[in-house]
């Protein structure tokens, strides 16, 4: 009696028993549509990947985004061009007026350290002075230290500018040989000079005041020839 195939009987189909009405075999499922072979174990082969970036991929963005940004300056510029050209007129005043004021400022700093320079040597080495050489001396031009005589002694009164400098109530005894100012105790520019005649004692004992008391607050730096 022939045996009967089921779920239970743990037998194996015989390789010729037809699948899906056709002539195939177990041995043939692989090759089934739709089915991966051992060659090729997907069922779509890979895309190709994708060409290297080249030269003008990078270029052409860039190009196209700075010529909008252009534009746009362009356009903002032309919408404010009539706030922007007098803004920038005053801008351009400010800061020349900056530089300016910088350069005047170190000029000057220089000009001390000048004056500071030449004090420094006429403290060591006094000179003889005329007249008209003693006037720059008077406290108006900073490239030298402010200098005063009296009875014919130059002295270094820096350290009173705020008596003797250009806005001193003093101002008139700087860079010259003042002895006749001083003994009227007078700050008349006519009164300004070392000529004492017709000077009376009381006068000149004022005047020998102020050269005792000048003298010793001030450092002597030379002489007035004459």
């Amino acid at each position: 009696m022939d045996s009967v195939v089921d779920g239970t009987g743990g037998g194996e189909p015989p390789s010729s028993q037809p699948i899906g009405g056709t002539s195939k075999s177990w041995d043939d499922v692989s090759t089934l549509p739709g089915m991966a072979t051992d060659d090729d174990p997907f069922d779509e082969a890979d895309p190709p990947p994708p060409p290297p970036p080249t030269v003008l991929s990078w270029l052409l963005p860039l190009g196209l985004g700075g010529a909008a940004l252009l534009v746009a300056q362009y356009r903002l510029l032309s919408t404010y061009s009539d706030l922007l050209l007098p803004i920038g007129a005053i801008l351009i005043v400010i800061g020349l007026a900056k530089a300016f004021l910088a350069y005047q400022r170190l000029k000057h700093a220089r000009a001390l350290r000048a004056a500071a320079a030449e004090a420094e040597e006429l403290a060591h080495n006094p000179r003889t002075f005329t007249p008209a050489e003693l006037r720059p001396y008077d406290g108006k031009d900073p490239r030298h230290p402010l200098l005063l005589a009296i009875k014919g002694r130059v002295l270094d009164v820096r350290e009173g500018s705020e008596y003797y400098g250009p806005s001193g109530p003093y101002k008139v005894m700087a860079g010259r040989d003042a002895s006749k100012a001083f003994a009227m105790m007078s700050l008349k520019e006519e009164d300004a000079h070392p000529d004492l005649s017709g000077v009376d004692d009381d006068h000149l004992k004022i005047l020998d005041d102020w050269y005792a008391k000048l003298t010793k607050k001030y450092p002597t730096v030379g002489r007035v020839a004459g």
